[in-house]
């Protein structure tokens, strides 16, 4: 379950947009070097709600953050290269103005007649962070319609994403949002079996609660990143000084014993990509075990091809975290070869937000997977079975 009834949810189809304005909340957290968008990913994903809003002659007040720049001014984290790269791509004005907003200029923004106004980077103002609900409801006075499009966001309770919505009469979400919440529904609750968790990452701390929630439904999860190693020193291998979460280490025992106990399959790496000092890739080697004084930076040979082929024969695959320290081109073999897997295979692939959208990206694989999540911490939430505060609050009652 994801933890939601979309049929309680009123997306940006159910309204007259006619001649109104509408707050898009769309999250265009883009890289930017040198004042130039340097991946329109995030630009991308959000123009279906924009094309859409326009099309059916509605005016948008778009609101984004950028970044994390603690309520002050920060040049570096502008909107302004977004918005650019947005006026070049819908070929059309894009005012970007300041986010702090006083009535009169709320009363401006309301009353113009431009398809597409933006707000200066959202987190310039104190007030996104802190939720202040004065500011809100000053804000709210700035369109007729709240449309919710930033998935990334939904499990951050802030002004524009959360707070604000209760001084809107009408309000959903945007056509990425809905297109995330129906993929993670299917694949969580009606899935084509057998469905194969590719679980990686740094830290097991981080997906202790996906495993928990998913194991009762899963048939086999293939592990690998930083995460494997504090399993596997759970289960009495030796890891050298490999990443270790000593803190997480009784609640990994115990979930550990609890899916042995359940039958699920949960497959550890069985060799391993190993060096002495991660800063020195020359001294790489594959080895079954991790001596001590070495460390594991990505799964083995081995493992790559027993994965490989576990994935090739599942009916859903879903993705999330990188098998190693793939930033580094010399440790990045795993997580290639595994995202080939996941392009070649005929299951439905799901990959994760964070770091797995980043891999497979970067391996020019995300047009060979059926699905690519725009948001991390908010799929992950998905994952683990909760609800999403920012959706919740869209619910009807």
């Amino acid at each position: 379950m994801i933890g939601h009834n979309l049929s309680k949810i009123k997306t940006v189809r159910d309204f007259d947009l006619n001649g109104k304005k509408i707050f898009l909340r769309g999250d265009l957290n883009c890289p930017i070097e040198n004042n130039v968008v340097k991946d329109d990913t995030r630009i991308e994903a959000l123009l279906p709600t924009i094309k859409y809003i326009i099309e059916n002659n509605g005016q948008i007040v778009l609101v984004s953050h950028h970044g994390r720049p603690h309520g002050e001014y920060i040049e570096d984290l502008s909107l302004k290269p977004v918005a650019r790269r947005l006026e070049e791509i819908l070929d059309i004005e894009v005012s970007l103005v300041d986010c702090r907003l006083d009535d009169k200029k709320i009363q401006e923004i309301y009353e113009n007649n431009q398809k597409v106004t933006m707000l200066e980077n959202i987190r310039f103002c104190p007030e996104e962070r802190e939720g202040d609900r004065k500011y809100a409801k000053k804000m709210s006075k700035i369109a007729d319609i709240y449309i919710n499009d930033a998935f990334g966001t939904c499990h951050r309770k802030h002004l524009s994403t959360f707070f604000i919505v209760q001084y809107f009469e009408k309000k959903g979400i945007g056509l990425l949002v809905e297109r995330e919440l129906k993929t993670y529904a299917d694949v969580l609750e009606n899935p084509s079996h057998p469905l194969i968790v590719v679980m990686g990452g740094s830290k097991v701390s981080d997906k202790i609660r996906v495993i928990k929630n998913m194991m009762s439904f899963a048939d086999t999860f293939l592990i690998g990143g930083g995460m494997a190693y504090t399993l596997m020193k759970v289960k009495g291998y030796d890891i050298g000084n490999s990443l270790f979460e000593k803190e997480v280490y009784n609640v990994a025992k115990e979930t550990i014993e609890y899916i042995e106990n359940d039958g699920v399959d949960f497959i550890l790496p069985q060799d391993h990509l190993i060096v002495k000092d991660i800063d020195k890739p020359e001294n790489k080697r594959y080895s079954r075990q991790i001596p001590e004084g070495w460390i594991g930076v990505d799964i083995g040979l081995k493992t790559i091809e027993n994965y490989r082929k576990v994935i090739l024969e599942a009916g859903t695959v879903i993705w999330n975290g990188p098998m190693g320290i793939f930033e580094k081109t010399e440790y990045a073999e795993g997580t290639k070869l595994i995202a080939k897997a996941i392009a070649e295979t005929s299951a439905f692939t799901v990959v994760g937000g964070g770091d797995s959208g980043r891999a497979i990206r970067s391996f020019n694989l995300n047009q060979k997977v059926d699905f690519v999540s725009t948001g991390g911490g908010a799929s992950l939430r998905l994952l683990e079975g909760y609800g999403l505060p920012c959706v919740e609050i869209l619910e009807e009652k």
